[in-house]
């Protein structure tokens, strides 16, 4: 009974001993393999800080009242040039599809009017009447958040 038993052990000993093989190389080859998550993060974050980036990403959304909305929740935040940036965006949209011409003039009466907004704070925060007060006849501007 003995004599069983021996090659029994010996292959118990050999697939234990690839088993442990196989589970290091796979431990190694998984630590190489799987990315480092922050540097994703952080690539992620620098990509979506480019414009070029936002509007290729923008472009893939192909309902132009979806870009209206968007354009309202950006004009309410005070972001009045990604507000724009949307409204260009569907009216492209509009074009594209031979939308009805009452339809792109509502958005483009939209479009003038944000721009209109974005040119009016442009032009308040590059003048001096944004100041708070002067301190040694300079203009002192207020801390904006």
């Amino acid at each position: 009974m003995q004599s069983n038993l021996t090659p029994l052990v010996s292959q118990l000993t050999l697939f234990s001993i690839k088993a442990a093989i196989t589970f290091l190389l796979f431990i190694i080859s998984a630590s190489v393999l799987i990315p480092d998550f922050s540097a994703l993060k952080h690539s992620i974050k620098k990509a979506a800080k480019d414009e070029k980036t936002r509007v290729t990403l923008m472009s893939f959304i192909q309902n132009p009242a979806a870009l209206y909305r968007a354009s309202e929740i950006d004009e309410k935040a005070g972001k009045f040039d990604n507000a724009v940036r949307d409204m260009q965006l569907a009216i492209g949209l509009l074009e594209m599809h031979n939308a009805n011409q009452l339809v792109i003039k509502r958005y483009t009466t939209r479009l003038d009017y944000l721009n209109s907004l974005l040119k009016n704070t442009n032009e308040q925060s590059s003048s001096p009447e944004s100041a708070a007060g002067t301190f040694n006849g300079q203009p002192v501007l207020r801390w904006k958040e």
